[in-house]
Protein backbone atom coordinates (compact mmCIF):
# COMPACT_ATOMS: atom_id res chain seq x y z
CA UNK A 1 0.00 0.00 0.00
CA UNK A 2 1.03 3.02 -1.04
CA UNK A 3 0.33 6.54 -0.14
CA UNK A 4 1.77 9.93 -1.44
CA UNK A 5 -0.65 13.17 -0.43
CA UNK A 6 1.33 15.90 0.04
CA UNK A 7 -0.89 18.99 1.07
CA UNK A 8 0.49 21.82 -1.18
CA UNK A 9 -0.45 20.37 -4.71
CA UNK A 10 -3.77 19.40 -4.45
CA UNK A 11 -3.89 15.94 -6.08
CA UNK A 12 -2.66 12.62 -4.17
CA UNK A 13 -2.06 8.91 -5.37
CA UNK A 14 -3.11 6.09 -3.66
CA UNK A 15 -2.27 2.15 -5.14
CA UNK A 16 -4.06 -0.56 -3.00
CA UNK A 17 -3.78 -4.19 -3.90
CA UNK A 18 -5.92 -7.37 -2.61
CA UNK A 19 -4.48 -11.27 -2.51
CA UNK A 20 -7.47 -12.76 -2.35
CA UNK A 21 -6.69 -15.34 -0.01
CA UNK A 22 -8.59 -16.17 2.77
CA UNK A 23 -7.51 -18.50 5.54
CA UNK A 24 -10.48 -18.58 7.16
CA UNK A 25 -11.92 -19.39 3.57
CA UNK A 26 -10.16 -22.89 3.37
CA UNK A 27 -12.24 -25.13 5.88
CA UNK A 28 -15.16 -23.92 3.50
CA UNK A 29 -13.68 -24.90 0.47
CA UNK A 30 -12.17 -28.37 1.93
CA UNK A 31 -15.63 -29.24 3.17
CA UNK A 32 -17.34 -28.52 -0.49
CA UNK A 33 -14.74 -30.55 -2.58
CA UNK A 34 -15.43 -33.56 0.14
CA UNK A 35 -19.16 -33.31 -0.10
CA UNK A 36 -18.11 -33.46 -3.81
CA UNK A 37 -15.83 -36.26 -3.53
CA UNK A 38 -19.15 -37.78 -1.55
CA UNK A 39 -21.18 -37.46 -4.14
CA UNK A 40 -19.24 -38.65 -6.66
CA UNK A 41 -18.37 -42.16 -4.70
CA UNK A 42 -22.25 -42.20 -3.75
CA UNK A 43 -23.07 -42.18 -7.50
CA UNK A 44 -20.18 -44.67 -8.62
CA UNK A 45 -21.57 -46.85 -5.44
CA UNK A 46 -25.32 -47.06 -6.71
CA UNK A 47 -24.12 -47.42 -10.48
CA UNK A 48 -22.33 -50.05 -9.34
CA UNK A 49 -25.29 -51.81 -7.70
CA UNK A 50 -27.41 -51.24 -10.77
CA UNK A 51 -25.00 -53.22 -12.60
CA UNK A 52 -24.37 -56.08 -10.21
CA UNK A 53 -28.23 -56.31 -10.08
CA UNK A 54 -28.59 -55.90 -14.12
CA UNK A 55 -25.64 -58.51 -14.04
CA UNK A 56 -27.62 -61.15 -12.02
CA UNK A 57 -30.98 -60.54 -13.40
CA UNK A 58 -29.59 -61.59 -16.86
CA UNK A 59 -28.21 -64.69 -15.68
CA UNK A 60 -31.22 -65.39 -14.17
CA UNK A 61 -33.02 -64.92 -17.00
CA UNK A 62 -30.80 -66.89 -18.80
CA UNK A 63 -31.34 -69.90 -16.29
CA UNK A 64 -34.96 -69.68 -16.66
CA UNK A 65 -34.56 -69.79 -20.69
CA UNK A 66 -32.56 -72.43 -21.16
CA UNK A 67 -34.60 -74.64 -18.38
CA UNK A 68 -37.80 -73.98 -20.30
CA UNK A 69 -35.76 -74.86 -23.25
CA UNK A 70 -35.09 -78.37 -21.79
CA UNK A 71 -38.26 -79.09 -20.20
CA UNK A 72 -39.47 -78.24 -23.84
CA UNK A 73 -37.22 -80.37 -24.85
CA UNK A 74 -38.04 -83.30 -22.77
CA UNK A 75 -41.55 -83.02 -23.60
CA UNK A 76 -40.86 -83.01 -27.26
CA UNK A 77 -38.36 -86.05 -27.69
CA UNK A 78 -39.51 -88.25 -24.38
CA UNK A 79 -42.76 -88.01 -22.34
CA UNK A 80 -44.98 -86.73 -25.76
CA UNK A 81 -43.96 -89.71 -28.46
CA UNK A 82 -44.34 -92.05 -25.23
CA UNK A 83 -47.81 -90.68 -24.23
CA UNK A 84 -49.18 -90.40 -27.59
CA UNK A 85 -47.77 -94.32 -27.92
CA UNK A 86 -49.95 -94.83 -24.91
CA UNK A 87 -52.94 -93.27 -26.40
CA UNK A 88 -52.89 -95.52 -29.82
CA UNK A 89 -52.37 -98.45 -27.41
CA UNK A 90 -55.70 -97.58 -25.41
CA UNK A 91 -57.40 -96.99 -28.62
CA UNK A 92 -56.64 -100.72 -30.21
CA UNK A 93 -56.74 -102.14 -26.55
CA UNK A 94 -60.47 -99.97 -26.48
CA UNK A 95 -61.37 -101.31 -29.92
CA UNK A 96 -60.49 -105.04 -29.52
CA UNK A 97 -62.07 -105.12 -26.52
CA UNK A 98 -59.31 -105.65 -24.29
CA UNK A 99 -59.51 -101.85 -22.77
CA UNK A 100 -62.35 -100.09 -20.69
CA UNK A 101 -63.62 -96.64 -22.06
CA UNK A 102 -62.40 -95.12 -18.84
CA UNK A 103 -58.56 -96.20 -19.54
CA UNK A 104 -59.31 -94.67 -23.03
CA UNK A 105 -60.25 -91.50 -21.42
CA UNK A 106 -57.46 -91.03 -18.85
CA UNK A 107 -54.81 -92.52 -21.23
CA UNK A 108 -56.00 -89.19 -23.48
CA UNK A 109 -56.51 -86.75 -20.39
CA UNK A 110 -53.03 -87.45 -19.50
CA UNK A 111 -51.59 -87.09 -23.06
CA UNK A 112 -53.66 -83.49 -23.52
CA UNK A 113 -52.09 -82.97 -19.67
CA UNK A 114 -48.29 -83.59 -21.52
CA UNK A 115 -49.32 -81.54 -24.43
CA UNK A 116 -50.80 -78.47 -22.24
CA UNK A 117 -47.15 -78.67 -20.06
CA UNK A 118 -45.27 -78.42 -23.27
CA UNK A 119 -46.81 -75.77 -24.78
CA UNK A 120 -46.44 -74.08 -21.37
CA UNK A 121 -42.84 -74.50 -21.18
CA UNK A 122 -42.95 -73.02 -24.57
CA UNK A 123 -44.68 -69.75 -23.37
CA UNK A 124 -42.40 -69.57 -20.79
CA UNK A 125 -39.52 -69.54 -22.58
CA UNK A 126 -40.72 -66.86 -25.31
CA UNK A 127 -41.95 -64.69 -22.12
CA UNK A 128 -38.48 -65.19 -20.61
CA UNK A 129 -36.68 -64.03 -23.74
CA UNK A 130 -38.86 -61.04 -23.38
CA UNK A 131 -37.96 -60.42 -19.97
CA UNK A 132 -34.73 -60.18 -20.82
CA UNK A 133 -34.92 -58.42 -24.09
CA UNK A 134 -36.21 -55.62 -21.50
CA UNK A 135 -33.24 -55.94 -18.90
CA UNK A 136 -31.03 -55.47 -21.67
CA UNK A 137 -32.33 -53.25 -23.89
CA UNK A 138 -32.36 -54.98 -27.65
CA UNK A 139 -34.45 -57.37 -29.51
CA UNK A 140 -32.61 -60.58 -29.64
CA UNK A 141 -34.09 -61.28 -32.65
CA UNK A 142 -31.70 -58.74 -34.47
CA UNK A 143 -35.18 -56.59 -35.57
CA UNK A 144 -35.24 -53.01 -34.75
Amino acid sequence: RFQNFQANDGFGAYVAMTVPFAFWAKPKHDAGVQEAAASVAAARAQQHTVENLTRFQINDLLAKVRASEQVARLYHTTILPQALQNLEAARAGYRAGKGGFLDLIDTQRAWRGFQYEYYRALVEREHRLAELEQVIGADLNGKS
